[in-house]
């Protein structure tokens, strides 16, 4: 695969080892609609390793009929399946194209996109309700159930639950979209979460032994101009924080008042022309390096909290295995984490910036190097060899200590039950969610995915989505129905009397109903959008995908995300 040429934008994105993941993952997309193809060309073209499409073979690609003079399409929603029926107009013959399964031109059509993608059908004589989804998902990096029931998406939910398999559900119904992630249940483990800022780690107010004679061989009063206007800032603070130490009993600066005494007298009153010194314009700016020390997250200390031998020798799970060597570090180290050895742009000499930054890096590699040796304990002692985690592995989680997390998203199952450990404070969070309603809130995603829910319920009571039979009794029944079954969610959920609620009204089941499960591939293209591109988050354990459901309102164009 030629990667550094043919992937070089997304390379920057996700790096090699994401593109990795990437070309290593097998896909099976359950369902052939064009949320579900659009999701799938999404990942198709990035290079993952392998799809397999599951549908049935009585799903055949829609009819298209041609004359002379005028087109005529049925079932057209999705622009990846199409054949055409030629009308001659002259003899009134009708040539037919063969209808195939709409899973094989799926299939033949997407690996076109990308011929390192490998790509195959599987269409089932039987209705997707009778598949052995226990079976069939085994294997798999990613599931994705497309526009599939209610019924079905229970069998899948489970399935994926039980092989621990990531689970996405799409779902393209008239103008609303919906896309909703459930998680392994030992949670998705995000290592490389690259948050949009972070505070670099220069341990100025812990300094290692290194930085402290790197610092300690400045002596700022013999350097000339040009040398003490190109001081990195690290060692201006360090200087700063040390002369503070002595001057105050060996204490950091806590209060309001002596933060700014700090800022004021050790470092400003240093500079020999402020205004036209970067080094320490950048050192005042940042001053609150040298007397906050970077503290771990709360969520990474509960992971090792958490963490011990007999967990890791069940689990044997790589990331259990490198978060009890991280707890085992942090206990040798004084409480402090693997050095990540990067350290900021700044104003500075080359010779010195490239001394301070030499200094990092070794500190670094002597931190995982001990990561190295803990690592390589604990898999002797479960009896496993230091190849089970390589290197490459090992230093992506000792730079990102920080920002590790763990997703743990509600089992569908619990959703549609109301039911979990965790639903009252699911009922809390929405509550919330409703005090801040959209600029028109009759527009609030929320209120449509209600109807929508509702509308999949009658679905799964009934066989077939409300609005089928367009007669006006017919449709007022099914629209009462829904409605009343929309009121039971928003009891369960707790909402029924919120003030948000009260823009809830006919007109959003109405308007669902009228849709009678159509789909538009505009809306789908969106809905797909979004579905990959948490797909890539989940394949390659970078970024942090949404936790859990997505609603797209295509009538107003708006979008949220709920945990429901």
């Amino acid at each position: 695969m030629a990667t550094n040429d043919k992937y070089d934008r997304q390379l920057r994105l996700w790096g090699a080892n994401g593109q990795r993941a990437l070309s290593n993952s097998r896909i099976l997309l359950i369902g052939t609609s064009a949320a579900g193809t659009e999701t799938l060309k999404n990942l198709v073209l990035p290079g993952v390793g392998e799809f397999v499409i599951l549908d049935e073979a009585s799903n055949l690609s829609p009819v298209v009929e041609s004359s002379s003079s005028s087109l005529y399409s049925y079932d057209m929603s999705n622009f990846f399946i199409s054949v055409s029926i030629a009308n001659d107009s002259s003899s009134g013959d009708c040539m037919e194209v063969e209808r195939q399964c709409c899973a094989k031109v799926a299939s033949d059509l997407l690996q076109e996109l990308n011929p390192d993608v490998k790509g195959r059908f599987d269409a089932v004589s039987t209705s997707l309700k009778d598949i052995d989804y226990e079976e069939y998902t085994k294997g798999y990096t990613l599931v994705i159930a497309a526009d599939v029931g209610l019924s079905i998406l229970k069998l899948i939910s489970k399935a994926c639950l039980l092989n621990s398999v990531n689970l996405i559900s799409v779902k393209s119904y008239g103008l609303i979209g919906t896309c909703r992630i459930q998680t392994i249940p030992e949670g998705h483990v995000v290592v490389e979460s690259k948050p949009s800022s972070s505070v670099p780690d220069l341990r100025i107010s812990n300094p290692f032994p290194e930085l402290v004679a790197l610092c300690d061989a400045y002596h700022m009063d013999a350097l000339d101009y040009k040398d003490h206007s190109h001081v990195p800032f690290v060692i201006i603070l360090f200087k700063a924080i040390s002369s503070w130490r002595v001057d105050h009993e060996g204490k950091l600066p806590k209060s309001f008042s002596d933060k700014e005494k700090f800022k004021t007298e050790y470092i400003k009153a240093k500079a020999r022309d402020f205004e036209n010194e970067m080094n320490f314009q950048e050192a005042l700016n940042d001053a609150y390096l040298a007397y906050s020390p970077k503290e771990l997250p709360f969520e990474v200390k509960e992971l090792l909290d958490n963490v011990n031998l007999d967990i890791v020798s069940s689990s044997k799970r790589s990331f259990d295995i490198m978060i009890l060597a991280l707890k085992e570090f942090i206990a040798k180290n004084n409480g402090d984490p693997p050095l990540n050895g990067t350290i900021p742009d700044m104003t500075s000499g080359t010779d010195p910036y490239v001394a301070l930054q030499q200094v990092y890096h070794k500190k670094a590699d002597d931190d995982f190097a001990q990561m190295r040796k803990n690592v390589n304990e604990i898999l002797s002692s479960i009896n496993q060899t230091s190849a089970s985690i390589s290197d490459d592995e090992l230093k992506i989680f000792c730079k990102n200590v920080f920002n590790i997390q763990v997703l743990h998203t509600r089992s569908i199952a619990d959703e549609l039950c109301f039911a979990g450990n965790d639903f009252e404070q699911i009922k809390d969070g929405l509550m919330m969610s409703t005090f801040e309603p959209f600029e028109i809130p009759a527009h609030t995603p929320l209120l449509w995915f209600v109807a929508l829910r509702a509308s999949e319920i009658f679905e799964e009571q009934h066989g077939v989505y409300p609005g089928k039979d367009g007669r006006e009794l017919s449709m007022s029944s099914d629209i009462d129905e829904v409605m009343k079954i929309s009121d039971q969610i928003l009891q369960s959920l707790g909402l029924i009397e919120t003030e948000l609620i009260s823009s809830f009204s006919k007109d959003h089941v109405t308007e669902i109903v009228r849709y009678f499960n159509a789909e538009l591939h505009n809306i789908a293209s969106i809905v797909g959008g979004v579905a990959s591109q948490e797909a890539v988050k989940l394949i390659t354990s970078q970024y942090v995908p949404f936790d859990n459901t997505y609603v797209f309102n295509g009538i107003a164009s708006t979008a949220a995300t709920y945990k429901f």
